[in-house]
């Protein structure tokens, strides 16, 4: 597994709803696949349900929460379980990275609760026609 960030780091500026806005891309790159957030990419950083959420640290996943929710907002290349490995791998890396015991954690907190908010984008992917 090799995780590496590519560009500068971190910068958003906060919105007024409570997200964050990208104030430069973000580059990372995961197993040799390098994903690009683009600047101004809007995100609400790591939002992982709230039975981890007394365990972790959010400046320690802040980075993968970003590339989270890109991969999240285009459902593409990858599906929501890739999606989520993804942000397992990235929380786990670099400079002031989770531990293990966390990654592993939130990422169960991910599969567990992360299907409302990837339907909820596959949704507005839909024609109006489709949407329910």
């Amino acid at each position: 597994m090799t995780t590496k960030l590519k560009s500068k780091p971190l910068s958003t500026t906060r919105l007024g709803d409570g997200r964050r806005e990208l104030n430069r891309k973000l580059v990372v790159v995961v197993d040799g696949v390098e994903i690009v957030v683009p600047r101004g990419f809007k995100t609400d950083l790591s939002s992982y349900p709230g039975f981890t959420r007394m365990l972790v640290r959010f400046d320690r996943v802040d980075i993968a929460g970003v590339v989270h929710d890109l991969l999240y907002f285009l459902g593409e290349p990858l599906d929501r379980a890739g999606a989520d490995e993804v942000w397992r791998k990235i929380s786990m890396a670099g400079d002031h990275h989770a531990n293990a015991f966390q990654a592993w954690l939130s990422w169960f907190g991910l599969r567990v609760a992360g299907w409302w908010a990837w339907a909820r984008h596959r949704k507005k992917d839909r024609p109006v026609s489709q949407r329910k």
